[in-house]
């Protein structure tokens, strides 16, 4: 049997487009004589769309766009990812399409807490868990979405083929953890399998493709390409019989190509073209500003260089190195003058109180302003430089350095930012040597190093990640072998700090836990 998967990317709420694309694709299938057409959960909607689905407009005008592809499915089985409503309750369903008609609707048991969790609102989990079965021809189907699997049906053995869809966002780990999880379904119930994922990214979701094909043995017989649109047309009568060799990954490959699509993706779908960030000489934002080139082009990123009277001369020349490098424009545009000016017209209502974190707070607000200037007079779109290992414990100035459109690099801990760094590096020199050797610093006073504030980046990673991700008390955490005061300061410093985070702008998620899409606590607590 011929079977075309469409591993693409459809667009959020944009029923045309995706309905108009979804047309085309089974249109090419049903050119190469396809007996089956397969697309990704919730392709018509591209995705979980949130309060829309309380409109009475979505479902008027999701019955008519539904009506323009159903007809297809007179001369191909069209099986599809969409919302569809029992009653009152909205539903995911992934729906089936035979004969000129909608013939099936296979619900989703599980709404999980994933990055479209608050999205998928509204949407009720089915409690109807019968087996989703369906036959082309002489050969018989089942259908779970990958979310499911745990609790499917398999109790029918006459399963030749098993078809897999999700809508779960990329993390680093998750092509590994698919493989395991579908060759060891293939081999316990005897079945081939083709899954489907959807690719493309959507803000903060970032949606990994890298659909495969598997057979009873548990081998991959054919995958698709990581992070691209790609549609595939296999014949079962053969493919099932030649097993390939899956292609590896490194995670900080995936964790870079993931970050380059989140950034190429956010700006084509809100229009946006260029890009300018702060550009200090430290890592952070020497990180980013290689990520956006390699995303946007380097004619499209533009540095600005703001040295105060405070920051160092290599961080001026690691800076400019760095642009250099990296073939983008910059301009240097010192912030003492604003600051003096600033600090006199404030210095009144400051009452002979001594310097403190306002003084340093202005400087970094300076710089925000100066950024938003630059993006209100020419259209650039602000790139966030903040890391996680920052945003979780609040180093970081509102209205200043935590401004921007994207936060690029808000799901890397500190140590991951040097990971990726060096891979960049791996060819030649594209980030300063000096940025990534010297001693982080924020350069807000006079010889400033990040650890005068926080502990070194190693242990405050170690002990956030255990809190944040694996859900450890202080005291699971300080049995670990931390130091009590360390693990208490930390996570103290986590908890008075959601409401920073709680404006930060969106980031690219390339963890299983993203703050700010996945941490969903009390604002005060």
């Amino acid at each position: 049997m011929k079977i075309t998967i469409a591993q693409n990317s459809f667009k959020k709420a944009d029923l045309k487009y995706n309905t108009e694309k979804i047309s085309s694709i089974v249109r090419l299938a049903i050119e190469n004589k396809s007996q089956l057409v397969v697309f990704p959960e919730l392709a018509i909607t591209g995705g979980y769309i949130g309060t829309l689905v309380k409109y009475p407009s979505f479902w008027k005008d999701l019955d008519y766009y539904l009506s323009q592809i159903t007809p297809l499915s007179s001369e191909i089985s069209i099986l599809m990812g969409s919302y569809f409503r029992f009653g009152k309750d909205p539903l995911n369903t992934q729906i089936l399409m035979q004969d000129g008609k909608i013939s099936s609707h296979f619900e989703k048991l599980n709404i999980h807490n994933t990055p479209g969790s608050k999205l998928a609102n509204y949407v009720k989990p089915s409690k109807n868990d019968k087996a989703n079965i369906f036959n082309i021809e002489d050969i018989q189907f089942q259908f779970a979405f990958g979310d499911d699997l745990n609790q499917t049906d398999f109790s029918n053995s006459n399963i030749d083929i098993l078809i897999t869809a999700s809508n779960t966002p990329f993390y680093s780990n998750f092509r590994n953890e698919q493989i395991d999880q579908l060759s060891g379904i293939a081999k316990s119930k005897d079945t081939h399998i083709i899954n489907i994922n959807p690719s493309g990214a959507k803000v903060s979701e970032v949606y990994p493709g890298g659909s495969i094909v598997l057979n009873k043995n548990g081998d991959v017989c054919y995958e698709l390409n990581l992070f691209d649109a790609e549609i595939a047309h296999i014949d079962t009568d053969i493919l099932f019989g030649y097993p390939i060799v899956p292609l590896e990954y490194e995670k900080t490959e995936l964790i870079y190509r993931a970050l380059i699509k989140g950034i190429h993706d956010y700006f084509r779908d809100s229009h946006q073209t260029k890009a300018v960030l702060g550009l200090s000489g430290g890592i952070d934002s020497a990180l980013v500003a290689a990520l956006a080139c390699d995303a946007l082009g380097s004619e499209n990123v533009h540095g600005i260089l703001m040295p105060s009277m405070y920051s160092s001369d290599h961080s001026v020349e690691d800076a400019k190195k760095l642009a250099e490098n990296l073939n983008m424009s910059y301009d240097i545009v010192p912030i003492k003058t604003a600051y003096d000016s600033v600090l006199e017209m404030v210095t009144p209502i400051f009452h002979n109180k001594s310097f403190d974190l306002t003084e340093e707070n202005l400087q970094a607000r300076l710089r925000g302003l100066t950024l938003m200037a630059y993006s209100n007079k020419h259209g650039n779109m602000v790139l966030n430089t903040s890391n996680k290992s920052e945003e979780a414990v609040g180093y970081g100035t509102l209205y200043g350095d935590l401004c921007g459109g994207l936060s690029v690099i808000g799901d890397l801990y500190k140590k991951e930012v040097y990971e990726l760094s060096n891979f960049l590096n791996q060819d030649g020199e594209r980030i300063p040597q000096n940025t990534i050797a010297k001693f982080p610093s924020a350069e807000l006073r006079p010889n400033q190093k990040d650890s005068d504030s926080l502990p070194e980046y190693d242990l405050l990673d170690e002990i956030a990640y255990q809190y944040l991700e694996e859900f450890k008390s202080a005291d699971e955490i300080i049995k670990e072998g931390y130091t009590a005061n360390t693990v208490y300061k930390i996570i103290h410093l986590i908890r008075m700090n959601e409401y920073k985070r709680f404006q930060c702008p969106p980031c690219i998620k390339i963890s299983k836990f993203a703050l700010g899409v996945d941490r969903n606590v009390p604002l005060i607590w």
